[in-house]
């Protein structure tokens, strides 16, 4: 059954009908433990690791990392930008811009977390920004 749809029987008749629904937000949960970063994606009640997104590009083989610009943060910049957006040549386009912006200031002791529209509207102003530079502006 699709995720994005919900069936319901219109009252006083038979009629079965589907209507699309929002997805449910998301929101990214990072957090250091013994065996390292763990990053997690929290839907409802749902919770799964974040997919590190290899196929995109390999810059950290021993996981994700924050706080800093290096390797690691990359990494956690590619998977979220990935996710949220659904968009990987977007994600591959400014993952550097958002590891910047967003990764490299978090305090590298201290969980975080943010939603996918909140990583949606970083990566507009990122694009607007770059768009704005492109223009002389």
């Amino acid at each position: 059954m699709n995720a994005d749809a919900e069936f319901f029987v219109q009252p006083q008749s038979n009629v079965v009908s589907m209507r699309r629904t929002a997805p449910a937000p998301r929101v990214y949960c990072g957090q250091r433990k013994l065996s390292g970063c763990v990053v997690t994606v929290k839907t409802g009640l749902h919770e799964v690791g974040l997919d590190p997104r290899y196929d995109l590009a390999m810059h950290s083989p021993t996981g994700f990392e924050w706080g800093y610009g290096g390797s690691g943060p990359a990494q956690l910049a590619l998977a979220l930008l990935a996710d949220a957006t659904s968009d990987d040549a977007r994600a591959v386009a400014l993952y550097q811009r958002f590891k910047e912006v967003y990764v490299a200031p978090l305090v590298r002791n201290a969980p975080w977390s943010i939603s996918d529209a909140d990583v949606r509207k970083l990566v507009e102003a990122i694009e607007h920004a770059v768009a704005a530079s492109a223009g002389g502006g």
